[in-house]
């Protein structure tokens, strides 16, 4: 219908695989967003002096971890997945494949490590025990587990836009 009221209107209304692409890149935007609004919030919950901010600053963390960060990455997953077979590209050849090797790496990760550990936390907080949560916080593993998760990101973010062959 609309078609018969303008000559050129295919010109003028984006395709479908532009516009999953475009949404695609809203998602993943959400998913940094949440990554590092989380991150930010875990570091200050670490340095807060007092018990109450550190809940707080937990709650915070989680809610960007559980509500931003997670539907962000499932969803940036999925559409990316359905923009690259619309658009057609090669889903297991070149970036897009060591792009879902990293998406899952930091799944594996995510679910493997920053999972139990949150809900460690979450404990810890809830009972108030802070030797406990400066103990799961300050662990040498934490540490290196969080800096490989942002390499890895970094690399992710890298093939999205540079898309190297």
């Amino acid at each position: 219908m609309l078609q018969d009221l303008s000559p050129d209107y295919d010109a003028r209304v984006p395709d479908a695989g532009i516009l999953l692409k475009y949404v695609h890149i809203l998602a993943a935007m959400v998913y940094v967003t949440g990554y590092i609004a989380g991150a930010l919030l875990q570091v200050w919950s670490g340095r807060a002096t007092d018990w109450a901010t550190r809940g707080t600053l937990m709650r915070a963390a989680n809610f960007f971890s559980n509500r931003v960060l997670v539907p962000g990455f499932v969803a940036a997953a999925v559409l990316g997945l359905i923009a690259a077979v619309v658009l057609g590209y090669p889903i297991l050849r070149g970036w897009i494949l060591y792009a879902l090797i990293l998406y899952v790496i930091l799944l594996v990760v995510g679910l493997g490590y920053w999972a139990p550990l949150g809900k460690k936390l979450d404990a810890a907080i809830a009972s108030t025990d802070e030797r406990a949560f400066a103990t799961l916080r300050d662990r040498s593993a934490t540490i290196y587990v969080s800096i490989v998760d942002g390499i890895l990101l970094l690399l992710l973010i890298y093939l999205m836009v540079a898309k190297p062959s």
